[in-house]
């Protein structure tokens, strides 16, 4: 089993890895602006990939493919350790292809808002 904590917080993050507690970090967008402030999210997202060996994952915020392929190629030049999230969308069903010339796995972000269910390919989805 592997043991991922989900926040953006440096503090938490440089203190679970030196605890040895973590494997990987899971953010979102709002984890990143909530740190950052008024920081550059990528500036973020580069200093926990130098505090994490592990994955480290990274969720675009495009809505449309061409852009999700976009912003995810971006996102994966900031550290060898990123992980490209999508979200679940239409969109980003995974059917695009080609967002990076080397093996990625792609893991998905349910969505948590009615709009973003709205328009998920599996209207079945939970809403909160």
């Amino acid at each position: 089993m592997k043991f991922f904590l989900d926040t953006a917080s440096l503090k938490d993050i440089s203190w679970a890895t030196q605890a040895g507690l973590i494997d990987g970090i899971t953010t979102n967008p709002s984890l990143l602006a909530k740190q950052a402030g008024d920081l550059d999210p990528r500036d973020v997202l580069k200093e926990i990939c130098s505090l994490v060996e592990g994955p480290v994952s990274a969720e675009v915020v495009a809505v449309d493919a061409d852009g999700m392929v976009r912003e995810g190629k971006e996102l994966a030049k900031i550290a060898d350790n990123i992980v490209v999230k999508i979200p679940m969308l239409e969109a980003g069903d995974g059917r695009g292809g080609g967002a990076s010339p080397r093996p990625v796995s792609r893991p998905m972000s349910r969505c948590a808002s009615r709009a973003c269910s709205a328009s998920s390919p599996r209207r079945r989805a939970p809403r909160m």
